[in-house]
C-alpha cells in the first residue's frame, strides 16, 4: 500500500513525496524480509532519484536491485533496472557503462519478451547514439521503436519519447 502511494506521486511528478513513501516500504519490506518486493523497492527508489536528480543515488540503488534481482532469477525486474542503470550513465555521460548496460538488458528483454521495455531500450540507445554522433543509428533506432509503439500503445508516452528524440535528431 506504501509503494501504491508512491506510484501515485511518482506518476503525479511529485518525486520527494514519492521518495518519502518509498523509503518506508522499504523499511517495511526489510522488517518482513521480502526480498522479492525489496529488490523491486530499490530499483523504483533508483527511478525516483534519477528524476530528483540525484544519479549517484540513483546507481547505487539500482545496482542494489541488479545484485538482488539476479540472486532471485528475477530477470524481469533486473531487465528493468539495467535499462534504468544505462540511462543514469547516459545522462551522467559514461557512454560505455550505458551502452554495456543497455546491451545486456536487451538480452533479458528479448528473453522475456518485454515488449515495451523494448521499446524503452530502443528509445534510450537511440538516444544514446545521437549523444555520441552516430546519427544514422540514432534515427533507425527512434524510426523502429515508433514504427512499434505506435502499434502496440499509440496513445501513450511510448510512442511520444522516441518521436520527441526524432525531432531534436
Amino acid at each position: 500500500a506504501v509503494n501504491q502511494l508512491a506510484r501515485i506521486h511518482f506518476i503525479r511528478a511529485e518525486y520527494k513525496n514519492a521518495l518519502k513513501f518509498l523509503l518506508e516500504a522499504v523499511k517495511l519490506a526489510d522488517q518482513s524480509g521480502d526480498f522479492r518486493r525489496l529488490a523491486y523497492l530499490w530499483g523504483n527508489l533508483g527511478r525516483v532519484y534519477t528524476f530528483l536528480g540525484d544519479f549517484k543515488k540513483a546507481a547505487e540503488y539500482l545496482q542494489l536491485n541488479i545484485g538482488m534481482s539476479g540472486e532471485l532469477n528475477d530477470d524481469k525486474e533486473k531487465a528493468r533496472a539495467l535499462l534504468s542503470l544505462g540511462y543514469v550513465e547516459m545522462r551522467t555521460q559514461q557512454y560505455e557503462k550505458a551502452e554495456r548496460a543497455f546491451d545486456e538488458s536487451y538480452f533479458l528483454l528479448v528473453k522475456e519478451r518485454m515488449a515495451r521495455e523494448l521499446i524503452i531500450y530502443q528509445t534510450y540507445l537511440g538516444e544514446l547514439k545521437y549523444r555520441c554522433n552516430d546519427l544514422a543509428a540514432s534515427r533507425r533506432l527512434l524510426n523502429d521503436a515508433v514504427e512499434v509503439a505506435r502499434k502496440l500503445a499509440p496513445e501513450s508516452s511510448l510512442l511520444a519519447a522516441p518521436l520527441r528524440h526524432l525531432a531534436e535528431l
